[in-house]
């Protein structure tokens, strides 16, 4: 990410957790599960037109950064069992993207992913 940004770096225990969060993705990639993961996302989202185009860290984060592309992946789960879709919205607005995730979050407990396997969206 070229990005310029205007804050500090982080310091401590965040930097620490930081660092353990790249550790685990560099073991991830060697094995595969983050090409498997883009891979899948992209099979799921090919009626879409909508491809992520790396299975980089930053890349993959800026694809489902906003959660409409996890409420379209949830939508054709949906539609695979003929229940109605989800309504989503594309924005960066943090409180459409708070609502994108919170639906999709809704879904996967739906299909059966244990509550302590998901994540918070605030």
């Amino acid at each position: 990410m070229a990005e310029e940004t205007y804050r500090a770096s982080k310091s401590g225990i965040a930097k620490d957790i930081e660092v353990r969060m790249e550790e685990k993705w560099d073991d991830l990639q060697k094995e595969g599960v983050p090409d498997a993961v883009v891979g899948w996302l992209n099979m799921i989202l090919n009626n879409e037109g909508d491809f992520c185009k790396s299975s980089h860290w930053e890349d993959l984060h800026l694809f489902l950064k906003d959660g409409s592309r996890l409420c379209k992946v949830a939508n054709v789960l949906l539609a695979s069992q003929n229940a109605p879709e989800i309504k989503f919205s594309r924005s960066e607005a943090p409180f459409v993207c708070m609502d994108n995730i919170g639906k999709f979050l809704k879904i996967a407990e739906e299909y059966g992913v244990k509550r302590s396997d998901l994540f918070q969206v605030n």
